[in-house]
C-alpha cells in the first residue's frame, strides 16, 4: 500500500513505478533524493500489473459528489404564522406567500451548491486529463521566478559596478604613481659635477705649479748650505750675500704661495662638501626610490589579484544572469525559427524547380540521342542486318530517366512571409541592431515566391496554428 498525505492507494509495492518528467524514481531511495515533493514537478504512479498484456482493464472513473437534498415542501404546519389566522384573505395569503418564495430560495441554492461542486470536479478532471502546453513564449521559462531573478540580478550587478568603479580609483591612482615613478629624478644633474670638479682641476694645477717653484727654491738653498759646508763657495758669491738673496724668495713664500696654496685648499675643501652633500642627496633620493618601487610592486601584484577576482566574479554573474540572457534571447530565436520555416519552404520550392529544370533537360538529351540513332540505322541499317546490329548492342534505346525526389520538409508550420510580423514582430529583437533585423527578414523576403513585406500587426505573439494544434 502506498500511503500519501489524505490518500490511500491500495498498490503493492512491487507494482509501484512512480515517474516524474523523464525520471523513474528508484524505490530504495527516499523522495528528498529528488528534490521532491516540489509544486513545480508532477510524479505519477503507475501499477505495473496493470502493463501486463491479460491485466484488466481499469475501473471506471468513480465521481462522489457530496449530495445536496432539495428542501422539503414548506406547511403551515411546520413553520406557523401568526397571519394564518388572519379573517382577511390576502392577510392570510402573505404568510403563504413567504413560504413559497423561501422554499424557491432554498431549492435555488440546492441546485446551484451541486452544480459548484459538478464543476469543480470537471475542473479536476480536466487537470487530470490536460497535457503540458505552450501557448505563449513566456512558457519557455519559469515567469514566477522571473521577477525575484531580475531583482538580484540588478543587485548583484550594482554592487559589481559599485566594485569597479573603486578599481578604476586605485588603477587610475597606481598608474599615476608609475607615471611620477618613470618621470621622476634628483635634483642636481650629474654633469653639473663633473664640471665643477673639471674647473677645480685648474686649481689643482695651480698647487701643482706653486708646488714646483718651492720645490726649485729647496733646491737653491740646500745647494748654498751644502756648497758652504765644503768650502766650495766661489771667491765672487760670500755667505752674506748668499743669505740675502734668499730673503725675497722668503717673503714671495711667506705673502703670495703660501696663501694661495691655503685659498687653493679652501677651495678644494668646498668641493668635496659639495660632492659629500650631493653623494647625500643621491643616497637619500635611490632610497626613496626604492621604497616608491617596491610599494608599486606591492600595488600592481594587489591589482592582479584583484583583477582575477573580478574575473571570478564576471564568470559567476554570468551564470547567474543566464536565465536572463535565456529570456532575452528567445524572442529573437523565435523569429529566426519562423523566418528559417520560411526560408526553407522556398528554398525546396526552388530545389524541386531545380530538379524539373534537370529532367527536362534530361529528356532533351535523350530525345537528340534518339535521333541521331535513328538516323545511324537509317544510313547503315541497309547494308548490315539487323540481327547483326542488335548482337553488337546497337539497337538499344536510352531510357527515360525519371528525376524524383524523395519529399522533405513535410512538417513545415504552414506561414509564409507575411505572416512573419503577425507571429514574431520585431519588438521581439529587443536591443538587436535595425541591420540585423532587416538582413534577416531580406533573406526570407528573397527566398520567398511571393516577395511581399512583413505586415505591421501590433498585439501579442502568437503561435502558429500548426504549432498549437501538435504541442
Amino acid at each position: 500500500m502506498l500511503e500519501v498525505p489524505g490518500i490511500r492507494l491500495w498498490i503493492p509495492f512491487h507494482d509501484q513505478l512512480l515517474l516524474c518528467l523523464d525520471l523513474k524514481l528508484e524505490p530504495q531511495r527516499p523522495l528528498s533524493a529528488y528534490k521532491l515533493p516540489s509544486d513545480e514537478r508532477e510524479v505519477f504512479l503507475f501499477n505495473k500489473a496493470r502493463m501486463r498484456n491479460n491485466s484488466p482493464h481499469p475501473a471506471a472513473e468513480q465521481v462522489e459528489i457530496v449530495d445536496i437534498p432539495d428542501p422539503p415542501l414548506p406547511s403551515s404546519s411546520n413553520s406557523p404564522h401568526p397571519l394564518d389566522d388572519a379573517s382577511d384573505p390576502a392577510l392570510k395569503a402573505l404568510p403563504s406567500y413567504e413560504r413559497q418564495f423561501r422554499f424557491h430560495f432554498h431549492c435555488g441554492h440546492a441546485i446551484y451548491s451541486r452544480a459548484l461542486a459538478k464543476i469543480e470536479m470537471c475542473e479536476r478532471l480536466f487537470q487530470e486529463q490536460k497535457s503540458a502546453n505552450r501557448k505563449c513564449l513566456l512558457d519557455f521559462v519559469k515567469e514566477e521566478n522571473l521577477q525575484k531573478t531580475w531583482e538580484d540580478c540588478g543587485i548583484s550587478h550594482r554592487q559589481f559596478e559599485n566594485k569597479v568603479s573603486e578599481f578604476k580609483l586605485e588603477f587610475a591612482d597606481l598608474k599615476r604613481n608609475t607615471e611620477h615613478l618613470f618621470s621622476g629624478k634628483a635634483s642636481f644633474l650629474i654633469k653639473d659635477l663633473e664640471t665643477s670638479i673639471k674647473d677645480h682641476q685648474r686649481v689643482i694645477n695651480e698647487l701643482k705649479s706653486i708646488m714646483q717653484a718651492l720645490s726649485k727654491d729647496v733646491n737653491t738653498v740646500k745647494k748654498l748650505v751644502d756648497d758652504c759646508l765644503s768650502g766650495q763657495m766661489s771667491s765672487s758669491l760670500r755667505p752674506h750675500d748668499a743669505v740675502s738673496a734668499l730673503g725675497p724668495m722668503y717673503d714671495s713664500h711667506e705673502k703670495d704661495y703660501l696663501p694661495k696654496m691655503q685659498a687653493c685648499e679652501s677651495a678644494i675643501s668646498n668641493l668635496l662638501n659639495f660632492c659629500t652633500e650631493k653623494k647625500n642627496e643621491m643616497n637619500m633620493f635611490v632610497h626613496n626610490y626604492m621604497q616608491k618601487i617596491a610599494y608599486i610592486q606591492y600595488s600592481i601584484k594587489d591589482v592582479r589579484y584583484k583583477f582575477s577576482v573580478f574575473q571570478e566574479a564576471l564568470k559567476r554573474q554570468n551564470d547567474q544572469f543566464e536565465q536572463l540572457k535565456v529570456v532575452r534571447g528567445i524572442g529573437p530565436a523565435y523569429r529566426a525559427c519562423l523566418a528559417e520555416v520560411v526560408r526553407r519552404k522556398a528554398a525546396m520550392k526552388i530545389y524541386l524547380g531545380k530538379a524539373g529544370q534537370l529532367a527536362e533537360k534530361l529528356a532533351t538529351e535523350r530525345g537528340a540521342e534518339v535521333r541521331r540513332r535513328e538516323e545511324f540505322f537509317k544510313e547503315h541499317g541497309t547494308y548490315i542486318p539487323r540481327d547483326i546490329l542488335t548482337s553488337m548492342g546497337l539497337y538499344d534505346m536510352p531510357n527515360p530517366c525519371d528525376v524524383n525526389v524523395i519529399p522533405f520538409d513535410c512538417n513545415l508550420v504552414d506561414i509564409d512571409i507575411s505572416d512573419l510580423e503577425r507571429y514574431a514582430p520585431e519588438s521581439l529583437l529587443g536591443l538587436s541592431s535595425k541591420s540585423e533585423k532587416r538582413r534577416s527578414l531580406r533573406s526570407s523576403s528573397r527566398m520567398s515566391d511571393d516577395g511581399s513585406e512583413a505586415a505591421e500587426v501590433e498585439g501579442s505573439v502568437d503561435f502558429p496554428r500548426r504549432m498549437i494544434s501538435r504541442s
